[in-house]
């Protein structure tokens, strides 16, 4: 914060001062049962809605599909 200005400045310093943190984080996804992740699938837990599938691939190198989404602060921990 003490960097000075820059691009992106303005809604970091929001986030921090309202909040404290972000809502979301930007995160890796795995597929688990083989079948492709639809992009634009929403993201549960316990059936609440948690996040967003943003973009997806097949990674034949990690045997699976991947994604790319948003998952709510709470449920950011790995599982």
């Amino acid at each position: 914060y003490a960097k000075g200005c820059f691009p992106g400045q303005e809604p970091i310093v929001m986030a921090r001062d309202r909040a404290g943190r972000v809502n979301r984080s930007f995160l890796g996804l795995k597929g688990l049962d083989g079948r492709p992740i639809p992009v634009g699938a929403k993201l549960t837990r316990d059936g609440a809605e948690v996040g967003g599938v943003t973009s997806a691939t097949d990674s034949p190198r990690l045997g699976g599909p991947l994604g790319l989404g948003y998952v709510h602060w709470k449920h950011t921990e790995p599982g």
